[in-house]
């Protein structure tokens, strides 16, 4: 947990000097994806019982499989999953309108997730920029407890374009007030996060996971988002 005094004096220390607003990735960085993707096909294989002839287990790992991390076609991901399990009769739309109704009502976010953003609003103005579906994202952020924490919310579908596109964060920056050099981006996806942020002249923040390796150029790595405070202070001048 964060020690709140702590982490307001060194933070504002660093304020005066450049740093006024720190803009979030979603998915992955505060959002478990696998995890809630997981409780949410597990209680999907449940609610379609009369379509699904497989386990929860088999169904769930089956399409998170053929998701890629969340970055593979949705439909197509589910129609693989269907064949691996000689479910080839069940019409994918079925599944597909299950998703796109339902998915994200019960996100899981990491640990000390709301304690840290709730510390940072203290100081920052907060933002955040996700790529995918409004309602689907939007569900996420509510269900989660994180809705109200961000000053900006920026959805690719909401707006026609996603990340890796400059244009979004450069949006995103607009809607805040904020020059580029005066903000920091946090995100697990060295592509679409660390990259525009760098062409950007933004502060980069990794978010360290197994599935990327480590980004070349980058302004700090953290393992989980409770580090922030300590990945902030280092970039403190003594």
């Amino acid at each position: 947990m964060i020690c709140g005094l702590y982490f307001i004096n060194c933070i504002t220390r660093y304020v005066r000097l450049t740093l006024s607003s720190i803009i979030f990735d979603l998915d992955d960085t505060l959002i478990d994806r696998e995890a809630t993707m997981r409780k949410f096909l597990i209680t999907q294989r449940q609610r379609l019982a009369r379509l699904l002839n497989c386990g929860d287990i088999e169904y769930a790992n089956s399409v998170l499989k053929f998701q890629n991390g969340g970055y593979a076609d949705k439909r197509t991901a589910f129609q693989s999953a269907l064949f691996e399990l000689n479910q080839e009769e069940v019409h994918v739309e079925s599944i597909v309108n299950d998703y796109e109704s339902i998915y994200g009502n019960e996100a899981i976010a990491f640990p000390d997730v709301r304690n840290t953003l709730l510390e940072l609003r203290k100081v920052f103005s907060l933002g955040l920029i996700s790529n995918g579906r409004s309602k689907g994202q939007r569900n996420k952020i509510r269900s989660s407890n994180l809705d109200g924490l961000f000053d900006v919310v920026v959805i690719s579908e909401e707006v026609g374009v996603k990340k890796p596109d400059p244009s979004i964060f450069v949006h995103c920056l607009k809607l805040l007030s904020v020059k580029a050099n005066c903000a920091a981006y946090v995100g697990d996806n060295p592509v679409n996060d660390i990259e525009p942020a760098n062409q950007l002249g933004m502060i980069s923040i990794w978010v360290e996971n197994s599935k990327f390796a480590a980004p070349y150029n980058v302004g700090a790595t953290i393992s989980n988002i409770s580090d922030l405070a300590d990945a902030i202070s280092a970039l403190c001048p003594i």
